[in-house]
């Protein structure tokens, strides 16, 4: 390994060191559903006085029991799960959501397949009545996700505050109440923090666009004739939020995706035409691969426009296995482009977590094709295919064996790497397979055997290291 390749895989290792989980345990009472996406409020641990403005909060345990990345938007402190109750069989939200237009302090966490996280639940105001309570997760696709019910005090305020907040413009407000704000005939509620002018027309606009795109395009057609300052703002906006609602046309999402659009502005036009791509790669699939196709065929492809392509095209749920090995291979052929992508978009990560065993396989063939300059790359397969949740045990034990060599993982690395995922997978598998080398009159085999079973020695004493460490720490929260 090359002092390049290991400066790069530090960085990676730096990379996901920073980025992973770190929780305490499930608890036991708490049962989450197979396949799917689930958030349980635990009311009966009581609530918590937090040390911030925050107030009064509660853990609520994001659990992720799919076989798919889950990509969880945060604000600063605050998760995004809101308080409703229920007053008189109707769930009204009773918590406003800070108004702010700061772009600082957003960002994600990925919860991976097994995986979960606390997140904080927040009782805003002085609770002054009673009421069954939940708490609902508002940004995007995450509407769905909503708690189990317990009861808590709400402040009767913060449900008239939540109807005009950023949080209602963008998800819950009537398409007339949002044209009402983009002409500013908007009236706001006395108390608390509204959003500023500038800040609550763009988000009504892209909501207007993205929610309703039919009174959105009637707003895009008057505004695609007038060239000043202001309309070609609310321009933007609105062409951001069409991108996302499911009925603009094919032919206008091409339009853009070619730069085709009333803009003037170029980094107005860079962005809008970006997103188009992905649009492209996330709807028209077959379209897309022709595009992605054409781009790779040239001396010297736009990267920049490839990777607004495959980022979509790749990341669909209902993604080929062909049509992810297309993806990585033109990921490999442009160097420069893989280089700024390893995450959870990125088709090889993708390749990798569906279907291990066959980017292992392919691995071979790329440092083949391509030579060293792909090492890194290789390396990050096969290490990852260790992790994986569908690594099979059987491959494991090929590898333990010596039966599969891998490219960049040294031999004996790879096999203590093998014995150690199979153990924590089948440990019974993993003891059988070193006794069955021990019984055997080969001495290649008996050879083998040594070296397997002193890499299980180690395995279980680490194991067993860890369990003492949690039960000390189980004990000393109990005193």
């Amino acid at each position: 390994m090359n002092r390049q390749t290991r400066q790069w895989l530090a960085e990676e290792d730096a990379y996901q060191a920073q980025s992973r989980i770190q929780t305490p345990p499930l608890p036991g009472h708490i049962k989450p559903e197979a396949g799917k996406i689930t958030a349980y409020a635990d009311w009966d641990n009581g609530m918590v006085k937090a040390r911030s403005p925050r107030g009064v909060t509660i853990p609520i345990y994001l659990i992720n029991r799919t076989n798919d990345y889950y990509s969880v938007s945060v604000k600063d402190w605050h998760s995004y799960f809101m308080l409703e109750v229920n007053i008189d069989g109707k769930w009204q939200r009773a918590q406003s959501y800070p108004s702010g237009g700061c772009g600082l302090g957003h960002g994600s966490r990925i919860l991976r397949p097994g995986q979960h996280m606390v997140l904080d639940g927040i009782f805003p105001g002085r609770g002054t009545h009673k009421a069954p309570a939940r708490f609902r997760r508002l940004v995007g696709v995450d509407t769905a996700i909503v708690t189990n019910p317990g009861e808590a005090r709400y402040d009767p305020a913060q449900i008239e505050l939540s109807r005009y907040d950023l949080v209602a413009i963008h998800y819950e407000m009537p398409a007339d109440d949002l044209l009402n704000i983009i002409d500013a005939k908007a009236t706001w509620p006395a108390g608390g923090k509204s959003p500023s002018v500038k800040i609550a027309t763009g988000g009504a606009i892209n909501a207007l666009g993205r929610r309703f795109p039919d009174r959105g395009l009637k707003l895009y057609r008057k505004w695609s004739e007038q060239s000043d300052s202001q309309s070609q703002e609310r321009l933007y906006d609105l062409m951001e939020g069409l991108l996302y609602s499911k009925t603009l046309s094919r032919a206008t999402v091409l339009d853009w995706a070619n730069g085709k659009m009333p803009l003037e502005d170029a980094p107005k036009i860079q962005s809008i035409r970006a997103a188009a791509l992905g649009r492209v790669g996330h709807r028209y699939p077959d379209l897309a691969r022709q595009l992605i196709q054409k781009l790779a065929a040239g001396d010297s492809p736009d990267l920049d426009t490839l990777a607004d392509l495959l980022t979509e095209f790749t990341g669909r749920l209902d993604v080929s296995k062909s049509d992810l090995l297309f993806a990585v291979d033109i990921q490999f052929r442009f160097d420069s482009l893989r280089h700024g992508w390893f995450a959870v978009d990125d088709p090889l990560e993708i390749l990798i977590h569906r279907y291990p065993q066959l980017a292992v396989q392919k691995a071979g063939e790329y440092r083949e094709r391509y030579g060293s300059k792909v090492d890194y790359a290789v390396l990050k397969i096969e290490e990852k295919a260790f992790v994986s949740p569908k690594i099979s045990t059987d491959w494991l034990i090929d590898v333990a064996l010596g039966k599969i060599e891998l490219q960049q993982i040294e031999s004996g690395a790879a096999r203590s790497e093998a014995m150690h995922v199979l153990y924590r997978k089948d440990s019974g598998k993993a003891e059988q397979l070193v006794a069955g080398l021990e019984g055997s009159k080969n001495q290649n085999q008996q050879k083998l055997a040594k070296e397997l079973r002193q890499h299980l020695k180690m395995i279980q004493k680490t194991q067993e290291d860890e369990t003492k460490r949690a039960q000390h720490k189980q004990r000393k929260t109990d005193q």
